[in-house]
């Protein structure tokens, strides 16, 4: 857009391509409808896959949320209390390089 700074314009840019993922989540919806009739699955079948996978994605969602939050936090949190752990028992840091043996 003209005759705006260039950090709204890359806000603006960014909303656009989000808006794409979100037309492109719309046609998997649609094609997955498809094959889900084409299949010939029950409605309770349907139900219950489509329940489970919902709990997966929830869960997923807010592991990567939690471990996120470990991460950046200062101090004593449930990820160095696992690593700490892990190093007292002999378990093996498997994010350190395995040359240096330190963490990127």
């Amino acid at each position: 857009v003209l005759g705006m700074d260039p950090e709204s314009q890359a806000g603006i840019m960014l909303h656009l391509l989000r808006m794409v993922k979100l037309l492109r989540m719309r046609r998997f919806k649609r094609m997955t409808a498809r094959y889900v009739y084409a299949m010939d699955l029950s409605y309770s079948l349907r139900s219950i896959l489509t329940s489970a996978l919902s709990v997966m994605v929830s869960v997923h969602v807010m592991s990567c949320l939690w471990s996120t939050l470990a991460i950046y936090t200062e101090g004593d949190t449930w990820l160095t209390s696992v690593e700490g752990y892990k190093t007292r028992h002999g378990g093996h840091d498997y994010y350190a390089s395995p040359e240096t043996g330190v963490r990127p």
